[in-house]
């Protein structure tokens, strides 16, 4: 149990971000009928997420602590390096799933008259 205190303490951390993901799918899941696309867009989003916030947790707060025990840092960082640019573009396709679930479905509005 002691082995995973800093996984929890990484998960605790990211809280917000944990609690607005579940937030966000059982929203997207209420709202489906309103507006499906939309609805789906946004589950994706708040589901990649919520993937990506235990990922976290879990290579920062178990895995390397584990895998650095034995002084074996350096053969690790390229795979920390690359999992930090994984999780850097996870999050911006998140964020470009909520932009899109944001405007999608909606008409085009007419140019005002001056």
């Amino acid at each position: 149990m002691e082995g995973l205190a800093t996984f929890y303490s990484l998960l605790l951390g990211n809280a917000p971000m944990f609690v607005v993901a579940i937030i966000g799918i059982a929203l997207s899941a209420v709202l489906w009928p309103a507006a499906p696309k939309a609805a789906l867009l946004i589950l994706s989003a708040c589901v990649l997420e919520f993937v990506i916030t235990i990922a976290n947790a879990a290579m920062y707060g178990w895995y390397l602590p584990h895998a650095t025990q034995n002084g074996g840092f350096s053969s690790v960082r390229w795979l920390m390096t690359g999992w930090g640019v994984a999780a850097s573009l996870g999050h911006a396709m998140a964020f470009g799933l909520l932009f899109w679930g944001a405007f999608t479905g909606r008409r085009h509005a007419r140019a005002a008259v001056r």
